[in-house]
């Protein structure tokens, strides 16, 4: 038996994942020039000139692999983390977006144990039943007006006028 891999997506919403990693990059970068000033400072006080090793001159160097290496682990969590609320929304959406055209999910929505407001799940799939239950009723309601309106028909005990009146009603009950 052949089993199906699931790839996992780090980026859900770009738009959304993209800015808060920006956010986060700039964050960091503040620092790290924060932090690089004032070792750099720090030196040209502290050593006057006279070591064998002039250490100021790596400084940049060595702050570049900082700001490189920093970059790389706050894009790889940044990513990480704001896929637990994207990832979660996205799923939201296409819920939302189905049962307002009235089509509602067959099995209750579940949200991964990382997302976060996975609490919403419940609230989310009480309101889908709420309203699959109404929309039934609806359906039923019109259907029987339908079938009473043929009956009459059939057994004329209705005119044309009375007809059109009767659709009218059921078609502003529909809308």
């Amino acid at each position: 038996m052949k089993k199906s891999y699931y790839r996992r997506k780090y980026l859900v919403d770009g738009r959304y994942q993209l800015s808060q990693a920006a956010a986060v990059i700039i964050a960091n970068v503040m620092v790290l020039l924060l932090i690089s000033a004032l070792l750099s400072w720090f030196y040209l006080i502290a050593w006057d000139g006279s070591v064998a090793v002039n250490h100021n001159q790596r400084i940049p160097f060595y702050i570049m692999i900082c700001v490189l290496i920093v970059t790389l682990f706050s894009v790889y969590f940044s990513l990480r983390r704001s896929r637990s609320v994207a990832g979660m929304m996205k799923k939201l959406h296409t819920v939302l977006e189905n049962a307002g055209q009235g089509v509602f999910p067959e099995k209750k929505l579940v949200f991964r144990n990382s997302d976060y407001f996975r609490q919403l799940a419940t609230p989310l799939n009480e309101c889908l039943n709420q309203l699959q239950k109404k929309q039934g009723v609806d359906e039923a309601a019109m259907i029987g007006s339908l079938q009473e309106l043929v009956d009459r028909i059939e057994q004329d005990e209705i005119d044309n006028a009375g007809v059109k009146r009767s659709l009218g009603e059921i078609i502003r009950a529909l809308k």
